[in-house]
């Protein structure tokens, strides 16, 4: 992936999860710079730790393993190291010219966070939005009335 992105850009690449979860951050290992909520270290530890991705995987229906086996096998062999860096303490990423603000949305996890790229009325919000519902179905995730808080939140910004 980096190869792809070089012939796109000869800028200083940077990865920031939205969130913990192995199907977030299972990429990280291609990358030096690595952002990650200091809420979500312990999320992130127990994703991807290849006994919880096995029985996360076991939950996916049958065809769909079948159909995945091959990459399956890798996910399960790929050593996923830690984030290197916490969030920016300033609240932002700076790119060039314009800033990312980020904006923590607890809910899916303790250490969710959404990106908002102000100046193109653009947000990245990982799994606090999704197209087929809300996805509180983890042990570490929160309430409804809390979810329903920050979504109540991220539609003010709009």
């Amino acid at each position: 992936m980096p190869q792809a992105i070089g012939e796109i850009t000869d800028l200083p690449l940077t990865v920031v999860n939205t969130h913990g979860h192995c199907d977030h951050t299972h990429g990280n290992y291609l990358f030096e710079s690595v952002y990650l909520s200091e809420k979500d270290k312990e999320v992130f530890n127990r994703h991807n730790d290849p006994e919880v991705i096995q029985e996360i995987l076991d939950q996916v229906p049958f065809l769909i393993r079948l159909l995945a086996k091959p990459s399956t096998d890798r996910t399960l062999s790929v050593p996923v190291p830690p984030p290197t860096k916490p969030l920016p303490e300033e609240g932002y990423f700076e790119l060039g010219d314009r800033l990312v603000r980020i904006i923590e949305t607890p809910g899916h996890t303790p250490g969710s966070i959404s990106l908002l790229d102000e100046k193109n009325d653009i947000l990245f919000a990982g799994d606090t939005i999704v197209g087929h519902g809300m996805l509180l179905n983890q042990p570490e995730s929160s309430d409804v009335e809390s979810f329903r808080d920050i979504i109540y939140m991220l539609e003010d910004l709009a």
